[in-house]
């Protein structure tokens, strides 16, 4: 966990050091006395260089599996200055940012309200030089109680559990209990059932899912009380990075803490020496070796010769997240993992969340959980690295001002919300929104809305659905975002909207996939969308109220589907020689006057 932290603290304040954040920064405070404010740009490269030798050290902590109460005290300490470090970060780049945009004189204007951000610089930089302290502070302490003590960091072997003989490397797992375990009874009860069947011969056990389910956590809550009756036991965490020296030293160092033969600098052993002498070692045992996080079969096929079939009902688990590698293992003994329910999502959200309350209830303080909402705080500004925003199913009515200090915002959705005009208005201060969409549309506030959208050039999918099916939208005005890829436009279409020359027939060749759903056009929409040549995908629902539709040559050249619905006047559709070569999916559904597979198909 702490190096976790560590890596995203050293990602953030690398992007403020490489980038031109600090070049930016430093006419903010060019006319200051501040020392601090002066060596800001230099002390955030200290910090970043002395976050990245400690990262080094938590590193080789983890290869050597140390565990100490005194280290584990410190990586605490180190977990939380690093989540400092990214607050400062973040606080820094988001200053910098409003100067950018807004101009220095204009902020300096709201001094009234909030602290000028040339005295928020200073104050940043008086974090970072505490920041920079508390890091040599860290330092010492390491080199004091930790490097001469804890795991011979200073020689060549690694701490062991002279009991088991397995001091699990690179294992990062807690040691959960049953009862902390949750939606895997029935994936433990197979597991079991095979660690312990009947069959005398070395068997491999594949665990297999995707990242986060729990795969590891499951084998080792099985793994350590099934460890007692088997002879030895080893745990390796392999990851994608592997060095196959590397396990096989560790399982060495593991396997010496039961009794392994004799002195060795394993350091120099050839590996040919090392897999003899593992070999020999397991020759007449019963052993349980678990492979932890596999990303390639390979790895199996490196170290089969080591693996002994002494018919004594050796076990080699596997975790992975690759199919191919879990098809190692025999049919009745891989285990497919599945996300959990949602009820067993929630009871174990409540254990970790709420694991000081009686049964780990949630407090009824909290039960209001999707309860629909009529107002946002306006602390919601302060989350400045928010990337998705969903806001659908509430009463909302307005935005707060302090939304436009969400400069990494990308996806706003707001189904089934109750907007107006001062709403959808607010909406083109995020102009760097990726993605939108808005429901319950009136037409009295289109225009609002599309001068909005012309502000967000970046927009990558829009979705606009009227209020209800008679509701129109009055989107003549709307002019699509240069980069836009998907639209989909829900609701009765004014009859100008696609005769707009703002609309399809000068922009559109970004656009990818098109929806349009009850838009009750008495023309065809055909001949408007005709410029869209890099159309791949195009649906039409409740879209014309017409009797043909006529699909000329080379139209949509790249088209692969498209889907024609509930337009039940349609009685004729022509497919000229040439029209939408590559199409491969076609769907006709609730066309009820068709009489006749489309001329050209």
């Amino acid at each position: 966990m702490a190096e976790t932290a560590i890596l995203l603290a050293i990602k953030k304040i690398s992007i403020v050091v490489a980038g031109e954040i600090l070049s930016l920064s430093k006419p903010m405070f060019s006319n200051k006395k501040s020392e601090l404010a002066v060596e800001l740009p230099t002390n955030m490269e200290l910090v970043k260089d002395e976050l990245e030798i400690i990262n080094a050290f938590l590193k080789k902590v983890n290869t050597q599996g140390c565990s100490d109460k005194v280290l584990e005290t410190w990586m605490v300490q180190v977990r939380r200055l690093a989540y400092d470090i990214e607050d400062i970060v973040d606080q820094f780049i988001y200053v910098v940012g409003e100067q950018q945009s807004s101009g220095f004189w204009s902020n300096l204007k709201k001094a009234v309200k909030k602290p000028q951000s040339l005295t928020s610089l200073d104050r940043i930089a008086t974090e970072v030089d505490k920041v920079k302290l508390k890091l040599k502070e860290l330092s010492s302490r390491r080199d004091r109680w930790i490097q001469s003590t804890v795991c011979g960091l200073n020689a060549e072997i690694p701490n062991y559990d002279d009991k088991q003989g397995a001091c699990q490397l690179g294992h990062n797992q807690a040691d959960y209990d049953d009862d902390e375990l949750v939606g895997v009874d029935e994936y433990r009860e197979i597991l079991t059932k095979s660690l312990y069947s009947e069959h005398c011969s070395l068997r491999i056990i594949a665990i297999c899912g995707m990242g986060g389910l729990g795969k590891s956590c499951l084998v080792y809550n099985v793994f350590k009380r099934v460890q007692s009756h088997c002879d030895c036991s080893l745990w390796i965490s392999v990851s994608q990075s592997y060095k196959m020296d590397d396990i096989l030293r560790n399982m060495f160092n593991q396997l010496r803490g039961n009794g392994s033969r004799g002195n060795f600098d394993i350091s120099r052993m050839r590996i040919e020496v090392l897999k003899e002498e593992l070999k020999m070692f397991l020759e007449d045992k019963r052993y349980i070796i678990a492979l932890d996080d596999v990303w390639r079969a390979a790895v199996l096929l490196e170290i089969r010769d080591i693996l002994l079939n002494t018919g004594k009902g050796s076990r080699l688990i596997i975790t992975t997240r690759i199919d191919e590698v879990a098809a190692i293992a025999e049919d009745d003994c891989k285990i497919k993992l599945e996300p959990l329910s949602q009820h067993d999502a929630w009871t174990l959200f409540c254990k970790k969340v709420f694991w000081k309350t009686e049964n780990h209830d949630c407090p009824p303080e909290l039960q209001k959980w999707g309860l629909p909402i009529e107002t946002i705080s306006n602390s919601i500004g302060e989350l400045f690295n928010l990337k998705y925003l969903c806001l659908n199913d509430t009463n909302l009515k307005s935005l707060p001002k302090t939304i436009t200090k969400l400069r990494n915002l990308e996806t706003l959705s707001l189904e089934r919300t109750q907007a107006n005009k001062k709403f959808v208005s607010r909406l083109g201060n995020l102009a760097q929104l990726r993605s939108l969409y808005i429901s319950d549309v009136k037409s009295n506030y289109c225009p609002e809305l599309c001068s909005s959208l012309a502000k967000m050039q970046h927009l990558l999918r829009l979705h606009v659905k009227a209020s209800n099916q008679d509701e129109v939208l009055r989107m003549e005005s709307l002019k699509l975002p240069p980069e836009l890829q998907t639209l989909q436009l829900t609701g009765k279409l004014a009859g100008g909207v696609l005769k707009s020359p703002s609309l399809f027939s000068a922009n559109g060749n970004s656009l990818v996939r098109l929806s349009l759903c009850w838009s009750d056009l008495t023309e065809s929409p055909i001949p408007y969308l005709s410029k869209l040549s890099n159309l791949t995908s195009l649906h039409l629902q409740r879209t014309y109220n017409g009797h043909q539709l006529r699909f000329h040559a080379g139209l949509f050249p790249k088209l692969k589907g498209m889907t024609l619905k509930d337009m039940v006047e349609v009685r004729q559709i022509y497919m000229e020689e040439g029209t939408m070569i590559s199409l491969e999916y076609l769907k006709l559904d609730g066309l009820k006057h068709l009489a006749n597979v489309p001329d050209g198909i």
